[in-house]
């Protein structure tokens, strides 16, 4: 963080754009009427969840559903794991999701795709070395309850798969550029995530219905 000076500069307009992206505001870091009209009206500590933010997703899962119908999902992957992608699609669709899959080596190019399909969920499975993850959205001043909340169950589920699997706020393109829920999965187990990826896709799905059918706590 740097210090007060008054000036519009780098820091100011990331923070910007942060606020209006997850504000589903047009992300032009200018600090417009409308944008000015939404900073006057929401305001938070540092890591929690905006009443704004919470608000847009109540919203748009304030329809309980034991099923997946009518909720349409990305699933995205950045390359070789088009298997790994097809069985989560499978189990997505048998529930009666509407699913698009994005395999680009871009994430922002995903996240673009995310948008245009205007998908409720966005979901992105990569292997990285290092530690398995789920990570959601976590800014300067917002961060995102549903990927939170959905991060945490997944969290819990996939260390029977892959062992610890900590749920992580950050700051990546996928979880900061698209305009709705997401949730980055990172393995570092290539071989436990081919062995296992129909019993990850199973609690992906799992967990997903049960979200939608209790909604955002």
């Amino acid at each position: 963080m740097g210090q007060i000076d008054g000036i519009h500069g780098q820091q100011t307009a990331d923070s910007l754009v942060d606020f209006q992206l997850n504000a589903g505001l047009v992300p032009d870091g200018v600090c417009g009427p409308v944008t000015i009209e939404f900073l006057n009206r929401v305001g938070t500590r540092f890591g929690e969840a905006t009443d704004l933010s919470r608000l847009q997703e109540k919203q748009r899962f304030s329809h309980p559903s034991t099923e997946l119908n009518g909720y349409k999902i990305l699933l995205a992957e950045s390359g070789g794991l088009d298997a790994v992608v097809a069985s989560l699609r499978r189990t997505l669709v048998e529930a009666g999701a509407k699913v698009l899959t994005s395999h680009h080596p871009d994430w922002s190019n995903h996240a673009q795709q995310a948008n245009a399909f205007d998908a409720d969920f966005c979901i992105g499975v990569e292997v990285r070395e290092g530690g398995s993850s789920v990570c959601h959205f976590l800014g300067d001043h917002f961060e995102s309850p549903t990927g939170k909340q959905l991060g945490g169950v997944l969290s819990n589920e996939l260390r029977q798969l892959f062992g610890d699997v900590p749920n992580l706020g950050m700051r990546l393109p996928l979880l900061r550029e698209t305009r709705m829920p997401a949730l980055l999965l990172r393995i570092d187990d290539i071989t436990a995530l081919v062995r296992s990826h129909q019993a990850m896709a199973k609690i992906v799905t799992d967990a997903l219905r049960q979200f939608v059918e209790v909604g955002l706590d």
